[in-house]
């Protein structure tokens, strides 16, 4: 019998009464490997899982701004961590074998049975999990934009290594309802690539500086922001 171990001490868990990260949670506990796997020449270890938020938001019928908001819940408690890729991010469940693990043996199971017990059995298997994502990848094209979140470019941008501000990206595209020029975004990783070119470029242009009351300090931006959407429209 294929199952996952649920303490009842859930119900004190302070993001139990929301029931959207409540039920993120558990998929993602359902959805985690239970053994070390590879996929695309990467590990992707035990209690983590190969996604991407269009996925879980069909899989758990949530629109992709709930689950963005659940996973920002799990992110900020700790219960949840995330890397993104450019085709897709790995989700990792901490403390995923304090949550599998079996305080109480029944001595008269055999030892398949105690380790079917102690470890989840919904697993990513490479081949299918590698067909999904190929097939998503042609069909890219017909899916709706969805803007990131400021901490998937940081998460990106720290990937890269670049200097390009997480927060200054997503406020110049917010503003302009995500649009480059007349057309609407269809790849920000590709706009966060630019930006850092564009950024290496004007090294040492003049910078405009104005105050961010989130930090109580002044921070430099480049006074002509346009260029960076001009160097997008080049590409």
């Amino acid at each position: 019998m294929e199952y996952i171990k649920l303490n009842r001490k859930i119900m004190e868990w302070e993001w139990y009464g929301n029931i959207n990260t409540c039920r993120l949670f558990i998929h993602m506990l359902l959805r985690a490997n239970w053994k070390d796997g590879r996929f695309e020449g990467k590990v992707i270890p035990r209690g983590s899982f190969v996604s991407s938020l269009p996925k879980l938001a069909d899989e758990t019928s949530m629109t992709i701004r709930e689950v963005r908001t659940a996973i920002s819940h799990l992110k900020l408690t700790g219960e949840v961590t995330c890397r993104t890729y450019p085709k897709y991010t790995v989700f990792t469940v901490k403390n995923y074998c304090e949550y599998q693990s079996s305080d109480i043996q029944n001595d008269s199971q055999t030892t398949g049975n105690r380790h079917s017990n102690d470890i989840l059995t919904t697993t990513i298997e490479e081949k299918e999990e590698g067909k999904k994502l190929k097939k998503e990848d042609t069909n890219v094209s017909k899916k709706k934009f969805v803007p990131p979140t400021v901490d998937e470019v940081r998460a990106y941008c720290q990937e890269r290594g670049n200097k390009v501000d997480p927060q200054a990206f997503c406020d110049f595209y917010e503003s302009k309802g995500w649009m480059v020029g007349k057309n609407h975004m269809k790849d920000w990783q590709a706009a966060v690539r630019t930006w850092e070119k564009s950024s290496s470029q004007s090294k040492g242009a003049p910078a405009q500086k104005r105050y961010d009351a989130n930090k109580g300090m002044m921070r430099a931006d480049y006074g002509d922001m346009a260029e960076y959407e001009k160097a997008l429209l080049a590409n």
